[in-house]
């Protein structure tokens, strides 16, 4: 998936040209493999947590001091396990 992401991503418009072309010598590629470095630490450093987090919701429960761990640009987090909580608990208790 990251590989399709650097190619497409490239060109696709979410790049910063002006940090491209001062950071990365105008390399969007080497721009985008600097984006996945990033976003691949920051994943290896939530997995443990988004794995509870997805276990707790699959059972159709939450916790909000594990909620709470995914902030910024995790936030998505927590609006995904409470959606995936609240529908293991309506398929449990129909």
């Amino acid at each position: 998936m990251m590989v399709a992401l650097k190619f497409v991503g490239a060109y696709s418009g979410i790049l910063n040209e002006a940090k491209v072309r001062d950071v990365y010598e105008d390399n969007k590629y080497k721009a985008m493999d600097a984006v996945i470095a990033v976003t691949k630490a920051q994943f290896d450093e939530k997995k443990e947590k988004i794995a509870a987090a997805l276990a707790l919701a699959e059972q159709g429960r939450k916790n909000k001091k594990l909620l709470d761990e995914f902030g910024g640009r995790w936030s998505f987090m927590q609006s995904l396990v409470e959606k995936l909580a609240e529908r293991a608990e309506k398929n449990e208790n129909p």
